[in-house]
């Protein structure tokens, strides 16, 4: 049998020792706590920067690409709208004439390029009596005519959508009836 050799004060002692100690403990715990507590707020912030960074990404991405697809219809689309111009002045000089199959040929071919350009959001624009637009219209000269309105148009305007593809060729009334 073993007995207890400590007096009243040692276990008072030992108890305030293994108090210090439990206290030293619970702090350097609580130390610990904080510092992850705020790593883990540091790297909650960093996952949201990355993410709104992302987000950027993805949008800047489809912004590129949409303009990227304009740039390139246009590249493409614009160097048909100088034929069909030609096959409109093509009909024009042979209007009256019927049952000729070469010009009926040269209609049904500016027909087909004109729904094919329909189909790609691609629409003439009306300029004669129109006000003019810098956005829309390429004044060549003045003649007698309402001031600031479209008197004769050299060559269509198209939109592509909502955007100029080609600036209608026209001239300007100069005030003078």
């Amino acid at each position: 049998m073993t007995q207890d050799n400590t007096t009243p004060e040692q276990e008072e002692h030992l108890d305030e020792v293994s108090t210090d100690e439990t206290d030293a403990q619970n702090q350097d715990s609580n130390q610990d706590i904080e510092a992850l507590q705020q790593k883990v707020s540091m790297l909650e912030e960093s996952l949201a920067r990355k993410q709104a960074d992302y987000q950027n990404l993805q949008m800047r991405s489809e912004r590129e690409r949409t303009e990227m697809i304009h740039f390139l219809s246009e590249k493409m689309l614009t160097p048909l709208l100088t034929q069909i111009d030609h096959l409109e002045r093509a009909i024009q000089t042979q209007e009256g004439v019927e049952g000729d199959t070469f010009v009926d040929g040269v209609r049904s071919t500016y027909d087909g390029f004109v729904k094919y350009l329909d189909s790609q959001n691609v629409k003439a624009f009306d300029s004669v009596g129109q006000e003019i637009d810098p956005d829309k219209h390429d004044v060549l000269s003045q003649m007698p005519g309402k001031e600031g309105f479209v008197v004769q148009e050299f060559e269509k305007g198209y939109m592509l959508g909502d955007r100029v593809l080609r600036h209608a060729k026209v001239i300007a009334g100069n005030g003078e009836d």
